[in-house]
């Protein structure tokens, strides 16, 4: 091979390689997170609210995103369901 061909595939293969880890990398727009969670989970688990209690009841929808949770507000949901395919794990 030529040097000049070495160079080409080179750049080449710089350009399509960056261009493929760019897809990958999560993004904050708004401070919404633009990144793809691994599964949203479902929590069907019976709770006992008592209405004279100032504590928060969980959500029972979030998603896992790199090994922990995290709410669905801290994400771009329209981003999400146009770009991901989101698992949807329902817990009893």
């Amino acid at each position: 091979m030529t040097m000049k061909k070495v160079l080409f595939i080179s750049i080449i293969y710089f350009f399509l390689t960056g261009c493929a880890s760019q897809k990958k990398t999560s993004a904050l727009v708004d401070d919404k997170i633009r990144d793809c969670p691994e599964v949203m989970i479902d929590n069907r688990m019976p709770q006992i609210i008592d209405e004279n209690s100032e504590l928060n009841v969980p959500p029972g929808k979030y998603y896992i995103y790199k090994g922990e949770r995290h709410e669905i507000a801290e994400f771009d949901t329209a981003w999400i369901n146009r770009n991901c395919d989101v698992e949807v794990q329902v817990v009893y």
